[in-house]
């Protein structure tokens, strides 16, 4: 009887919290379409995720949290294309990985595409100064939260 109760106690707080998250998973639908992600939209969802702003932030307001946390260095319009090499550079910043020598001494946008190429996250024949879809930008996003939580064994 106990263990009804608790089934029953945790399906019905899940139905209650999914509204919490439709605005989310209404943005990651909209994003997966973008042929090129904005650089605002990759501070929205690594913002979201170190929850320095709320999932009703716009993408103008999570870029500026992010410069102002020194998370992104990009001065440009947020609504612009990110390419791999920006992206690789905010989310070795975002996500605090260690990177190679050269990564550590210059912590440049250039040495962490390199090292995320290293890593596997992303492919050895991507150019970075491509610019990023909607659907590699959150698939990039979540192999970092991967490797952050310890699901990947190639983490720091």
């Amino acid at each position: 009887m106990k263990l009804k109760n608790s089934v029953f106690m945790a399906l019905t707080a899940l139905l209650c919290a999914s509204g919490l998250f439709s605005q989310t998973a209404e943005n990651v639908s909209r994003t997966i379409t973008y042929d090129y992600a904005s650089l605002g939209d990759t501070c929205y969802y690594l913002a979201v995720y170190k929850e320095l702003v709320p999932d009703e932030a716009t993408a103008r307001d999570s870029y500026t949290m992010m410069c102002d946390k020194k998370l992104c260095h990009l001065k440009m319009n947020p609504m612009y294309a990110v390419n791999y090499k920006q992206l690789a550079g905010l989310c070795m910043k975002t996500f605090g990985f260690r990177g190679g020598i050269m990564y550590g001494i210059t912590h440049s946008d250039h040495y962490a595409f390199r090292e995320l190429q290293a890593r596997g996250y992303i492919s050895s024949e991507t150019d970075p100064r491509d610019y990023v879809s909607g659907s590699n930008m959150l698939n990039l996003i979540n192999r970092c939260v991967e490797a952050e939580s310890g699901i990947d064994k190639k983490a720091d």
